[in-house]
């Protein structure tokens, strides 16, 4: 395997691991953290507001926010999939991305993006010769990299998920974790989106009939990420299979003198 091979197949399972999570992460019975959108537990009033207006609402608080914690677990096709992310409005997060029980753990800091697997994962995805080079390092994902961007970016995150791809209405209100909310319904996906009622209108969480949900907590929590320091940091391009040790000469048989 040449070198250029390894790093190209390295860099392609970034595309893989992005797509295969936000195709499918959710599942109703993940237990959620505590969803409190804020310290404050005022009503906000937007249950008299119309389905849009809310959205509207939605969008504006988010915007406002400073972090969340995103989680949830699912099905993705015949992979199980989960996500497990602290996002910031500034850009950087950290988190884990599962895929059939292998777990990624990501990390943006200072505008670079970052990912480290366990051997099983890279074995899986490079072969046994390359993945010992793997483990316990991060991979720099290129700058014009986006594939990560819809399960980390907080930016890119609400982007899709405040923007329904159908008509929406109202629902019930009832209470996640104990927060009273009021559902913002979209028949097109089957989805819904539960909004607080207490403090500032933010979802605390999105469910969908064929993929599950996710559970958005910690709202406004402060959140540290630090880049993983250079020498756990490894250069694809630079990673070679390991060397095959030379094989013995087969022994030599005597030939019987005649």
């Amino acid at each position: 395997m040449r070198r250029s091979t390894t790093a190209g197949r390295v860099l392609a399972t970034i595309a893989i691991i992005g797509s295969v999570v936000l195709s499918g992460c959710g599942n109703s019975d993940t237990p959620s953290a505590d969803t409190t959108p804020t310290p404050a537990a005022s009503a906000n009033g937007v249950e008299d507001l119309s389905a849009n207006q809310i959205l509207d609402e939605v969008s504006t608080a988010v915007g406002d926010a400073t972090s969340v914690h995103v989680s949830g677990e699912g099905m993705s096709g015949d992979q199980q999939v989960g996500i497990d992310m602290q996002m910031t409005s500034s850009g950087d997060a950290q988190g884990t991305l599962t895929l059939s029980g292998q777990q990624v753990s990501l990390i943006i800091a200072d505008g670079a993006t970052y990912f480290s697997a366990d051997e099983a994962f890279w074995t899986s995805q490079v072969g046994p010769e390359v993945a010992p080079q793997l483990v316990g390092k991060y991979v720099e994902v290129p700058a014009n990299d986006h594939s990560f961007d819809n399960v980390a970016s907080y930016s890119a995150f609400f982007d899709s998920l405040l923007k329904p791809d159908g008509a929406i209405s109202k629902g019930d209100q009832t209470d996640v974790d104990g927060v009273p909310t009021i559902q913002l319904l979209e028949a097109k996906n089957d989805g819904t989106m539960y909004v607080a009622l207490e403090g500032d209108p933010l979802p605390l969480k999105v469910e969908t009939k064929d993929q599950g949900s996710v559970t958005l907590s910690e709202w406004n929590e402060p959140v540290t990420v630090s880049p993983p320091s250079a020498t756990d940091i490894v250069d694809p391009s630079t990673i070679a299979p390991a060397t095959p040790a030379p094989s013995s000469p087969a022994p030599v048989t005597p030939v019987p003198s005649s």
